[in-house]
C-alpha cells in the first residue's frame, strides 16, 4: 500500500495556540492559587483537559507546517514544547511530512533539531524511503549526507520494511532517476532482493523505465540474476 501525504488540510491554525493558552491561564487564575496541588480537584481537571487540547493542537499544527514547508512556525512551537518526533497516528514524523512534500528548508531545520531520521512509521516507511517516493533527490541527499554533529546518524539507504523493499526499489519501480541516483551514490545496494525476491532492476525494466535501468546497470546491478521462478531482467527485458 502506498502512503498518502497529500491530503492535508490547507492553512496553519494559528489561532488555536493562544487561545488555548489564554483559557488555561484563565484557569490558573480564577483558581487564585499558586500552584497545581493547591487546585480543587475541578480546576486540576480543567486545566489538565486545557494542557491535554493545547499539546494536541500544538502537534498538529507542527506537522501541519513541516508538510506546508512553513519553517517560520517550526522554532516557535518547538519552544512551546513541541517534540521534533511528534507522530500522527500513523507513526509519521514531521520529517517525513516533509520529504514527501519536497521541503527542503523544513528538512534541514527539523535535522538540525536531532529529527530521528531512520524512524520508521506503521507502515514501515522511513523519511528517506518517502522522499525517493516522490524522486525528491536533494532531500534524499540531505538525509544521507555526514555531518559534523558527532552523534548524528544519516540515513541508512539499505533498509528494507516488512516487504523487503528498499528506497532505491521505490525509486526504480516508479522510474525515479534522480533519486536512484543519490541513492547509489551513497551507498544502496543495488542487488538486494525484496520477499518476492525482485530486484530493484528488475522492477525498472517490468515499469519500462528504461532510463533507471541503465542507471542501476551502470552501477553494477546484475541483468542475469534469477528473481522470481528464476525470472531474470534481461528475460523481463525481452517480454517487455
Amino acid at each position: 500500500m502506498r502512503p498518502d501525504l497529500i491530503d492535508i488540510p490547507k492553512g496553519i491554525v494559528d489561532d488555536l495556540i493562544p487561545r488555548f493558552d489564554a483559557r488555561v491561564k484563565k484557569v490558573t487564575r480564577t483558581a487564585q492559587v499558586d500552584t497545581l496541588s493547591e487546585m480543587g480537584e475541578d480546576e486540576q481537571e480543567l486545566r489538565n483537559t486545557f494542557r491535554e487540547m493545547l499539546e494536541d493542537e500544538r502537534n498538529k499544527n507542527f506537522l501541519i507546517a513541516a508538510t506546508l514547508g512553513h519553517v517560520s512556525h517550526l522554532t516557535p512551537l518547538i519552544s512551546l514544547g513541541v517534540q521534533v518526533d511528534t507522530r500522527d497516528v500513523q507513526g509519521r514524523t514531521a520529517l517525513m511530512f516533509a520529504c514527501y512534500n519536497g521541503r527542503n528548508e523544513v528538512v534541514e531545520k527539523l535535522l538540525g533539531n536531532g529529527t530521528n531520521v531512520n524512524a520508521v512509521d506503521k507502515e514501515g516507511y522511513t523519511s528517506l524511503m518517502y522522499a525517493c517516493m516522490r524522486n525528491n533527490a536533494q532531500v534524499a541527499r540531505a538525509l544521507m549526507t555526514k555531518r559534523t554533529d558527532p552523534n548524528y546518524k544519516r540515513a541508512n539507504p539499505n533498509y528494507a520494511n516488512a516487504d523487503g523493499l528498499t528506497a532505491l526499489m521505490y525509486a526504480a519501480q516508479d522510474g525515479y532517476t534522480e533519486a536512484a541516483l543519490a541513492l547509489l551514490e551513497n551507498g544502496a545496494a543495488v542487488d538486494a532482493t525484496n520477499k518476492g525476491d525482485w530486484t530493484a532492476l528488475m522492477l525498472a525494466v517490468q515499469g519500462s523505465h528504461k532510463q533507471v535501468a541503465h542507471v542501476l546497470m551502470k552501477a553494477g546491478a546484475a541483468a542475469d540474476k534469477p528473481g522470481p521462478q528464476g525470472v531474470t531482467a534481461l528475460m523481463l527485458a525481452c517480454q517487455n
